[in-house]
């Protein structure tokens, strides 16, 4: 059973950047449809980047700029920003992550679809008994110039290989026929 988890206020930024009067943003890191990343580079200037799952922007905030000025991030890079090597490689890692999760959220969505794991059995053709039957003797003369062979003839090898393939084939046809008689049968 899973515990349940609280949340808590593990990481908490104050700025000395910003003027009395200047209004700061309220990030609430709470939603999870959210991604939320901070910097703060040598110069003590301060960068928080945030991107939205569902609406798929991104934004930076620059300490420097104000804080009620964000600015557009697209594709990694942010627009109209003058970032340094620092701070370019933070956005890179923080970039790095939303493609990650976007990537994991699209895998789960098709997961969550309906019919995604719905039991198809993969379409295979069965050679001739003949060929079946050729293709083991040969396999059984590869063995024997290995020398591991298996204890029996080379016609109890080959028959024995292809009367199994022979078996699956055939449940596979029935299973076929199972589940087509179950899809007909169903509202």
């Amino acid at each position: 059973m899973a515990k349940k988890s609280k949340q808590a206020v593990i990481f908490q930024v104050k700025t000395s950047l910003a003027t009395e009067s200047e209004a700061l943003p309220d990030f609430d890191t709470s939603d999870p449809n959210k991604y939320y990343g901070y910097f703060e580079n040598e110069h003590h200037e301060q960068f928080v980047f945030t991107y939205d799952y569902e609406t798929r922007k991104g934004n930076i905030w620059l300490s420097k700029n104000g804080w009620l000025h964000p600015t557009q991030v697209n594709n990694g890079k942010a627009q109209k920003a003058n970032l340094g090597h620092s701070e370019k490689a933070w956005l890179k890692a923080c970039w790095n992550v939303i493609v990650a999760e976007e990537l994991r959220r699209k895998r789960s969505k098709k997961l969550r679809e309906p019919n995604a794991f719905q039991d198809k059995p993969a379409p295979r053709t069965l050679p001739p008994h003949e060929e079946l039957v050729a293709r083991m003797g040969n396999l059984y003369d590869a063995l024997i110039q290995i020398d591991t062979a298996p204890d029996c003839s080379k016609t109890e090898f080959a028959y024995g290989w292809t009367r199994f393939i022979e078996y699956i084939a055939r449940l596979e046809a029935k299973y076929k026929d199972r589940l087509a008689t179950e899809n007909d049968n169903s509202p």
